[in-house]
């Protein structure tokens, strides 16, 4: 199938009109403190959803960080995704705000690491492939 129909197998996910901020990272593990976080702030701003996963083991977490792949996240951790969905462009500041508030509250917990696909817009490689496979990607752009 071509690139278009495979991309529009996922437009579900994002149904047009509807505007998204999405911030990612990884948590050590899942603590009292940063559940009651993400409760709270679900509770103050209904257009907020967290989602915690923890999938990290087997096959991903026996192969080497840096040798095989450009993705380092293979320690035991949860992933942490925290996302607005709004349709009024004048919630737009209240939305994003929403989601970069929690995350900073969070900061303390987070490992400065985030998975690639927690990005709706830049990706911060260094976050998301860590900083020696970010100087790998930059190497195979410049050949």
């Amino acid at each position: 199938m071509s690139y278009q129909e495979a991309s529009a197998l996922n437009e579900f996910n994002q149904p047009w009109g509807e505007r998204y901020h999405t911030e990612g990272g990884v948590l050590t593990e899942l603590t009292e403190e940063v559940l009651q976080a993400a409760i709270r702030a679900i509770r103050y701003n209904p257009m907020l959803t967290v989602e915690f996963g923890d999938y990290v083991g087997g096959a991903v977490q026996m192969t080497d960080a840096h040798a095989a792949m450009v993705y380092p996240h293979r320690s035991p951790q949860v992933e942490l995704v925290m996302r607005s969905r709004w349709t009024d462009s004048e919630q737009d500041d209240a939305a994003i705000a929403a989601v970069s508030n929690l995350h900073n509250s969070l900061a303390a917990h987070l490992t400065g690491a985030c998975d690639a696909g927690n990005y709706s817009g830049d990706i911060m490689e260094e976050a998301a492939f860590g900083l020696g496979n970010t100087a790998r990607l930059l190497g195979l752009r410049r050949e």
